[in-house]
């Protein structure tokens, strides 16, 4: 299939652009489920994959990527719902700003 590789990861940057827009909406849907569970501090199971599969109507290889990447690239997020307020906008401040000595850039 397009856009995957041997072992059925989606390659997600390039298979979205070649997606039709309903597909995009659907794809920003998942991420946002996805990313609401790794930040509860839970894996996603197959059960949360097949309601995915079912809600969206996508192929079960897209959405167990996107589940993948997500995951991937937000460790340091995993069950930060259930933290204090000062560890979650001490992660806030350290995901979008570098602060060094005598000056602080915003990341964009």
């Amino acid at each position: 299939a397009k856009g995957l590789d041997d072992y059925g990861k989606l390659k997600i940057n390039k298979a979205i652009q070649d997606m039709p827009p309903e597909y995009i909406k659907a794809t920003k849907q998942i991420y946002a489920e996805a990313h609401a569970i790794n930040r509860e501090g839970r894996e996603a199971t197959e059960t949360d994959i097949s309601y995915a599969i079912k809600k969206y109507d996508l192929p079960s290889e897209i959405i167990k990527g996107i589940f993948k990447k997500v995951f991937e690239n937000n460790q340091d997020e995993f069950g930060i719902d259930h933290k204090p307020d000062i560890v979650k906008v001490e992660h806030f401040i350290k995901k979008r700003w570098l602060i060094m000595k005598n000056e602080v850039t915003h990341r964009t």
